[in-house]
């Protein structure tokens, strides 16, 4: 546990990384997260109804970039967990990197694009240019000058790293 109370996610989905999280915060603790698509939004709205996490989840339901400006009055934040557009992970790690605080932690899910990172082949799933905006993603997040990082090296690929004081 890393103490996190105010904790961002970019992409719910379903909200199975969101239970996770919400289920490893404190009392206090607390997640917003954002989903564009109407529905996957209010079917992860459903999935928490009746549950003891419900109440430390606030679900907003728009685009990531436009959400995250009306949210930054709420920050700074302890933990950003990324895993949404591909391509826009860096205009995420631009905000996170004003919105978290010394110490806190910005995660980035997949980035490994499920090989099409490292892979010289063509991959039909992923566009160069998400390819490039995530090669550029895990390159700033390696920047010793700024965090601690690594990359946890499964098929889909997870970049933590915790911003130096």
């Amino acid at each position: 546990w890393s103490g996190a109370k105010k904790v961002v996610e970019v992409g719910t989905l379903f909200g199975y990384s969101t239970l996770w999280m919400a289920r490893g915060l404190g009392e206090e603790g607390h997640i917003i997260t954002l989903e564009k698509d109407p529905e996957r939004h209010e079917a992860a709205k459903n999935h928490f109804k009746a549950i003891p996490e419900e109440k430390k989840v606030s679900f907003l339901c728009g685009d990531a970039e436009n959400l995250l400006k009306e949210i930054s009055s709420q920050g700074p934040f302890d933990f950003v967990f990324i895993d949404a557009n591909k391509g826009a992970y860096l205009k995420y790690l631009d905000w996170a990197e004003e919105n978290v605080q010394p110490g806190g932690f910005i995660v980035g899910d997949n980035t490994f694009l499920f090989g099409g990172v490292y892979s010289d082949q063509k991959n039909k799933r992923w566009g160069k240019a998400q390819v490039q905006a995530m090669k550029d993603f895990n390159h700033r997040l390696s920047d010793t000058t700024k965090y601690q990082s690594c990359l946890i090296p499964t098929l889909e690929g997870m970049t933590v790293a915790r911003l130096k004081k």
